[in-house]
């Protein structure tokens, strides 16, 4: 009990680091911004992952492009559905996947 409540103090007072990527006045259904926001992805997940590697993927410190799929991925989650779904459905998943190679 001792230990849990330690370790909820320690990552209390040390917040988890967080990835924004912009997507202000992009239309996600038009293939084009589809494409920018794929490359902002790519982009600040990569910058993130460089900085935060060892705190978000300590496991796979080598690699980093387990993070930054990683990062990417989440990005890709917390966009509301409708958007999601229109940046698939324009190849900006394709896009993120060729830039992360």
């Amino acid at each position: 009990m001792l230990l849990t409540t330690l370790m909820t103090l320690t990552l209390a007072a040390d917040p988890a680091p967080v990835m924004r990527v912009q997507a202000t006045g992009l239309n996600l259904a038009r293939r084009a911004d589809a494409v920018v926001f794929a490359g902002r992805v790519a982009e600040q997940s990569r910058a993130f992952c460089a900085v935060h590697v060892e705190r978000i993927t300590p496991e796979h410190v080598g690699d980093p492009r387990f993070c930054e799929r990683g990062m990417a991925r989440e990005t890709l989650h917390v966009l509301p559905a409708e958007h999601r779904a229109a940046f698939y459905r324009a190849g900006g998943r394709r896009v993120l996947t060729r830039l992360q190679r």
